[in-house]
């Protein structure tokens, strides 16, 4: 079974630095019990009004929505890896699971893509982003994750990001 974990991403300029936080980015895919199938990431940085999911179009690619750093840090890329055949599994498997929810083609926040670049530089396996929706509390996101949980045992490996001026609210 994949774990699901929370990660916080920190400033966008961490991983130009080696640190605590990006030593650990680096070290836990070689903790995972296997390679993920795929890695779904639930990002405080996406509200929709109803559940949105990125990278079941293809590639989304990746969005520089912070201000105010390095050059550099616009200058980043991350070469994503598409999988067509995973995509339409991961729709169906929602579906069967109860998670009513929208294909969007929008690129991955930084939220998603800074810790992940630095874990899997080039990843041969999908990453998807999911939105949330803000409005719809906490009794509806949990029973989402207990909806998505199923996703584990395929395989599949969940991970939720925040911001720090989102998860103080």
């Amino acid at each position: 079974r994949q774990p699901a974990l929370f990660l916080s991403h920190g400033a966008p300029s961490f991983m130009l630095e080696e640190n605590a936080t990006t030593r650990f980015w680096q070290n836990l895919p070689a903790l995972l019990p296997e390679r993920p199938r795929a890695v779904l990431c639930v990002s405080a940085h996406w509200d929709a009004p109803q559940l949105r999911i990125s990278g079941t179009l293809g590639k989304s690619g990746i969005q520089h929505d912070f201000y105010g750093f390095p050059k550099v840090l616009y200058d980043i890329s991350w070469n994503e890896h598409e999988d067509d055949e995973t995509s339409t599994w991961l729709m169906q498997r929602l579906r069967e699971l109860n998670v009513d929810v929208l294909e969007d083609s929008r690129p991955k926040d930084h939220g998603v893509w800074v810790p992940l670049k630095i874990m899997w530089p080039e990843p041969d396996f999908p990453v998807y982003q999911l939105s949330l929706n803000l409005s719809q509390g906490l009794d509806s996101h949990w029973a989402l994750g207990q909806r998505l949980r199923a996703l584990r045992d395929d395989g599949v490996r969940s991970e939720e990001h925040t911001s720090e001026l989102q998860s103080r609210g």
